[in-house]
């Protein structure tokens, strides 16, 4: 058997307010498995932008054996 312990995702938003959108809309759509997110400001030669990351834990391994 092969199971999805957790993630990290990394998404990029043009503004605050984008930013804030995409973990407001991954804590409705994963209210128990979201456990963490950051929004840091960036920068480079083209702009400013920013980038989310975002940590979802779905199960553990003790979980998955209890339920087998």
């Amino acid at each position: 058997m092969k199971k999805q312990l957790n993630t990290k995702e990394q998404w990029f938003a043009d503004t605050q307010e984008e930013a804030e959108k995409i973990v407001l809309d991954a804590k409705e759509e994963f209210p128990d498995e979201l456990i963490g997110y950051s929004i840091q400001e960036k920068s480079n030669k083209s702009g400013e932008y920013f980038l989310v990351k975002l940590d979802m834990k779905f199960n553990t391994p003790a979980g998955i054996m209890k339920v087998s």
